[in-house]
């Protein structure tokens, strides 16, 4: 018995020892997966921040070429209707020229 109680004692503490060690490991493992973690999330904190800046800037750039095109299109039209409208008056005064011709000719 003294023999089976000294082989157990021998056991307990290789056990308790074994507990010590995959307690530490597992301890360490969690503050590594925290360490990650923490690097993930800033790293995707940081990676967001370009990605929005990019995306404000491309949509400045978008809303000026836009705004461009808008002011030129504007311009554009200024004109058509100054050359539209010169035309209805060039052919008011035609049409008014061929019926004052035509009464003269009755």
């Amino acid at each position: 018995k003294a023999e089976q109680a000294k082989a157990h004692l021998e056991l307990t503490e290789k056990f308790e020892a074994h507990v010590v060690v995959a307690t530490t490991a597992d301890e360490s493992q969690k503050a590594a997966l925290d360490v990650a973690k923490v690097e993930l999330t800033q790293t995707h904190v940081t990676a967001l921040a370009a990605h929005k800046a990019e995306a404000t800037k491309n949509h400045e750039e978008l809303t000026q070429k836009v705004d461009s095109h808008v002011a030129m299109a504007v311009e554009q039209h200024k004109a058509l209707t100054e050359k539209f409208d010169t035309h209805v008056v060039y052919a008011k005064r035609t049409s008014d020229s061929h019926q004052l011709a035509l009464q003269e000719a009755y």
